[in-house]
């Protein structure tokens, strides 16, 4: 029976798990209004950099599904097809920056690192559409060149 149903039948007797659980309970909130009047403020939880690492292997992981793709976009045109011979991959591949668009799905907008770390400097930018509905990620659109190296924006 719930304590809520046992305090309205007249019962008042609580189990002791549930008794230790209110003590613990109490003595943390006595811990907050105590730091509250002191000034003092809680530590920030440490889950920002988890997230943010997370999310940073979750983007690099949708950018790699397209990265050959997109290397054969880059060398041989958006006309592109099966029958062209391979391509070289990149030195790198290594997604710098990050914008995302929900639509029926998830338009992400990818700037990513393809140089050699010896040469100069050298980006991409990349539009992947990802289906709610389980399609693997597509290469939609891409940037090179000046404009690869802007900052990344919708396009």
């Amino acid at each position: 029976m719930s304590d809520d149903v046992s305090q309205a039948a007249g019962h008042t007797s609580r189990s002791a798990p549930t008794a230790a659980m209110d003590e613990e309970l109490e003595e943390a909130r006595q811990d907050v209004i105590d730091a509250d009047a002191k000034g003092l403020t809680p530590p920030a939880m440490p889950v920002g950099a988890a997230l943010k690492t997370a999310e940073n292997a979750q983007n690099q992981h949708v950018a790699d599904e397209v990265k050959d793709a997109a290397r054969l976009s880059y060398c041989c045109g958006a006309e592109a097809v099966a029958a062209t011979p391979p391509v070289p991959p990149w030195p790198q591949f290594t997604v710098v920056e990050t914008m995302t668009q929900v639509v029926a799905g998830t338009n992400y907008f990818f700037k990513v690192k393809v140089n050699a770390p010896s040469d100069p400097d050298e980006f991409v930018q990349l539009r992947v559409f990802v289906s709610l509905f389980g399609s693997p990620p597509q290469l939609v659109s891409m940037r090179k060149g000046p404009e690869g190296a802007e900052d990344l924006n919708y396009f």
